[in-house]
C-alpha cells in the first residue's frame, strides 16, 4: 500500500528526532507493528495516539491533521477529516465534562451559603 500523508509526516517527525521506529515505539509506548503501519500508510493512528506522537515529537498535533495540497488519495483526506471530527467531539465531550463540574461545584458553594446563612440568622 503506498504511503498516505499522514504516514509521512509520522515517518518524518520520527526521522527527524534520529530515531528509528523500534526506538520510537519505547519512547511512545506503542507496538513497532503499528507505528510501522502508520507510516506505510495501512493505518492511521487513533487521535490519542496522534496526541502521544505530537507531544513526542514536538510538534502540534495540527501539523498532523492537516490535509497538505498534494495529496494523493481521496482515502487519506477522509482520514484526514474523520480525525479531525473525532478531535473535535473529543474537546466537546471535555468541556461538556468541565462544565458539568462547575456546576457541581456551585451547587455545592449554594448549599454552603445556605447553611452559613441559616447559621447567622441564628
Amino acid at each position: 500500500m503506498s504511503e498516505n500523508n499522514l504516514g509521512k509526516k509520522v515517518k518524518l517527525a520520527i526521522k527527524k528526532l534520529g530515531l528509528t521506529q523500534k526506538e520510537f515505539e519505547k519512547k511512545i509506548g506503542i507496538s513497532n507493528n503499528l507505528i510501522s503501519r502508520w507510516c506505510n500508510g495501512s493505518r492511521n493512528p487513533s487521535i490519542s495516539n496522534l496526541k502521544k506522537i505530537a507531544q513526542a515529537t514536538d510538534m502540534p498535533l495540527a501539523y498532523f491533521l492537516e490535509n497538505g495540497k498534494n495529496s494523493a488519495a481521496k482515502k487519506t483526506e477522509n482520514s484526514d477529516k474523520d480525525l479531525i471530527i473525532k478531535l473535535i467531539e473529543e474537546k466537546d465531550n471535555a468541556l461538556k465534562e468541565k462544565i458539568k463540574n462547575c456546576e457541581l461545584e456551585i451547587n455545592y458553594l449554594k448549599e454552603k451559603i445556605v447553611k452559613l446563612e441559616g447559621k447567622n440568622r441564628k
